[in-house]
């Protein structure tokens, strides 16, 4: 949802006797505008939802409803959270309060991609097409359709490994279409490769290697790891929003039987790294440890970050 419509909007339904909370997803169109915060014009305060059913079924026009934020009382302490709806947005600008897809940017040229390579295959069947063009020299119109409506005319064309006997004036040709067809996988390539790599992937990973070999390769692939570890810290940022209002939530209800403190949210790193990198690696670097250790530049607790970073 992030990377397509570039929001999430997600309204939590609480049972206020247990404390337990239901994210529920509601779609970004649904939103009719977003106003900001009366001391923050980059913050968004208020969501404004379209056409929305109250519970007597009547229809409201427009559903105002509260963002939800951390509140504090007047020594700073935390006391909970106001508000009605999560609002996460990505790729937003200073000047707008609204978040914008990875896709967005890359909409037009993914349909022209997708035309060149439908016109593509139309014009590969297309030249595949045969058909027959049988010249009868002298005959008038009604005499070629006499002939076509005769014994040898209904059985034309020619089964494969057939005879088909004629004078000098009937002859029969197989066509095909003369479209001369040149080689579109060079302007394909470009747009291919202009969408993948705005994309912030490598062409290795859409079977265009162009001139890297597999070691480049590896290499060339960092970056995007980089840029989707960096994408998974914001997701784990908008989840423990959630997650910490669940929490708020049980404990306002007195059901929360453990604290759990401080969490951590795990994901799956994504990397290019493997064991057989790892190990060489590893043990170059304990011996640069321990050449530090005895130096007594680094302590044994520093020591054990550097390993374990």
């Amino acid at each position: 949802d992030l990377i397509i419509y570039g929001e999430w909007l997600h309204i939590p339904v609480i049972n206020e006797r247990s404390g337990r909370t239901w994210m529920t997803s509601a779609q970004p169109s649904s939103i009719s505008r977003v106003v900001p915060s009366a001391s923050d014009a980059g913050v968004p305060e208020i969501i404004v939802l379209k056409r929305m059913l109250r519970q007597d079924g009547t229809l409201q026009d427009e559903a105002p409803i509260r963002v939800i934020r951390p509140t504090y009382n007047a020594d700073g302490l935390s006391t909970g959270f106001g508000g009605d709806a999560f609002l996460f947005g990505i790729n937003m600008t200073s000047d707008n309060l609204r978040g914008v897809g990875d896709l967005f940017t890359l909409v037009d040229y993914l349909d022209l991609y997708d035309e060149i390579l439908y016109n593509r295959a139309e014009k590969i069947a297309a030249m595949s097409a045969v058909w027959f063009d049988l010249k009868l020299e002298g005959y008038t119109q009604e005499q070629i359709e006499a002939y076509l409506d005769s014994e040898v005319g209904g059985k034309l064309p020619p089964r494969p490994g057939a005879l088909y006997a004629h004078n000098e004036k009937a002859e029969l040709k197989a066509n095909s279409p003369q479209l001369h067809a040149d080689d579109h996988s060079a302007d394909a390539g470009v747009i291919k490769s202009h969408i993948v790599s705005s994309a912030g992937y490598p062409g290795t990973f859409f079977d265009d290697p162009g001139t890297a070999g597999r070691a480049v390769g590896a290499e060339m692939s960092e970056p995007t790891f980089r840029s989707m570890t960096s994408f998974q810290g914001l997701v784990r940022e908008f989840l423990k929003a959630e997650i910490n209002y669940a929490l708020w939530a049980r404990r306002r209800a007195g059901t929360l039987t453990e604290d759990p403190g401080e969490y951590h949210i795990s994901m799956q790193r994504p990397t290019n790294r493997d064991i057989a990198r790892i190990g060489p690696a590893m043990f170059r670097l304990s011996q640069a440890i321990e050449v530090l250790i005895a130096q007594g530049v680094i302590d044994n607790k520093q020591a054990r970050a550097i390993v374990a970073s």
